[in-house]
């Protein structure tokens, strides 16, 4: 083995550094301050704080599945825009191994969201697990939980699809760096760089959450790698659609046969880059709650493989009016309490059906006789009919005579 000397051996222990302190939790004091942001995010400021619950957290729950989890000890990739800790509501999300993978090999924890619209990463991380303060209405429903940040794109110009070799390493450093989520709120194309990275997802027993995709113009829309959860090999894998308020599916969510389960996905809020709240939709904020709900139920059922993860959420999901699977809903509208909570058997989607004991006949006397009877009513029927034959027989015989008669008598006079 050769040994490193001077200035190459000091790069290469930089280097190391470098990917140490990237892969530590990052505290709160160890983020920018808003001024050092300023220069390279052109960010929105949000809204005013919601003073009320959001109407998403009331409709899933929250307060209810917090009793029995709140995501502890379960660590959630969110491979995305990145993640800018400066919002109240961010700076306390526990992240760990934060990475850029745009630039490898050593990107470290350069994960700056400068998505134009509020930070899409940073919504979709929050949505997960920001944790609850005093005064605000919003809160992520696995507020326990642990995001591990991935940048996989620069999200200025608002292009959520395309580079599949890039997400690809995203993936794998995620699988690598001992998630047990992936939340992909994103599409992009079917590749062999894509489809490895999630198998090598499935080998190492990760759920894999992912948007169905949005229709957004006259195109046709990008299926993947939402597709993918369609296939049965990829049994981790589960595709979410967008419900609104009044539980029907969002307009702007993609079906297919491939969809798992949906949930809220329509006016769905969440912090800022740095200050305020903005109004979310898209199926990019459904998948969430559903990569949430599944850090609740790892928190609660930690011998669960992923696909029986995956076949909680899909069995426990509230039935929504339609025959399930349905291409916009799946199985259902998420439900987290009862993700956490139901008793039953993990290997199937559904209950086994049970089957009912045999009922026994009941013991009930022998019927009459009554072949006397039906021969007695035949005989007589038969005579009644004989009787009415003989009867009008001899009317028309009479009538007959006497017409013979009236003839003979008429011509004799002649």
């Amino acid at each position: 083995m050769s040994k490193l000397h001077g200035p190459m051996r000091r790069i290469n222990l930089a280097a190391a550094l470098a990917f140490a302190l990237g892969s530590l939790v990052v505290p709160a004091w160890a983020a920018p301050s808003p001024a050092a942001v300023a220069p390279t995010c052109q960010v929105a400021k949000g809204g005013d704080a919601p003073a009320e619950i959001p109407w998403a957290q009331q409709r899933l729950g929250f307060d209810r599945v917090h009793q029995f989890a709140t995501g502890r000890g379960v660590t959630v990739a969110v491979v995305d825009s990145g993640l800018t800790q400066l919002h109240p509501q961010t700076r306390t999300i526990a992240i760990t191994k934060p990475f850029n993978v745009m630039r490898p090999p050593l990107g470290g924890a350069d994960i700056l969201d400068c998505e134009k619209e509020g930070g899409h990463g940073t919504g979709v991380a929050s949505v997960i697990a920001s944790p609850q303060q005093d005064g605000f209405g919003f809160m992520g429903l696995a507020p326990d939980a642990t995001i591990m940040p991935i940048k996989f794109l620069d999200s200025a110009a608002m292009d959520f699809g395309g580079d599949s070799p890039t997400l690809a390493r995203g993936i794998t450093l995620a699988v690598d760096g001992g998630a047990d989520i992936i939340n992909l709120s994103l599409t992009a194309s079917d590749t062999p760089e894509l489809r490895a990275a999630l198998e090598h997802a499935r080998r190492k027993d990760v759920v894999v959450v992912i948007a169905s995709g949005n229709l957004e113009g006259d195109g046709p829309p990008e299926t993947y790698p939402a597709e993918y959860a369609g296939e049965k090999e990829f049994d981790n894998l589960i595709a979410v659609g967008a419900t609104d308020a009044f539980d029907q599916l969002a307009s702007f969510s993609v079906t297919g046969d491939y969809v798992g389960v949906s949930a809220p996905g329509n006016d769905i809020v969440t912090p800022t880059q740095i200050e305020g709240y903005a109004a979310r939709k898209g199926t990019s904020f459904a998948a969430p709650f559903v990569s949430a709900t599944a850090a609740l139920i790892l928190e609660r059922h930690p011998d669960l493989s992923a696909a029986e993860v995956v076949n909680r959420i899909k069995a426990t999901a509230d039935r929504p009016g339609v025959s399930v699977p349905d291409d916009g809903y799946g199985w259902g509208i998420v439900n987290p309490y009862l993700a956490v909570t139901a008793e039953r058997d993990d290997s199937r989607i559904l209950p086994k059906a049970q089957s009912a004991p045999p009922v026994p006949a009941p013991d009930l006397p022998d019927p009459p006789d009554h072949t006397l009877r039906d021969r007695a009513y035949a005989v007589a029927a038969g005579l009644l009919g004989a009787g009415l034959l003989f009867a009008v027989g001899s009317v028309a015989w009479r009538h007959t005579a006497e017409r013979r008669q009236a003839d003979s008598g008429a011509s004799s006079s002649r």
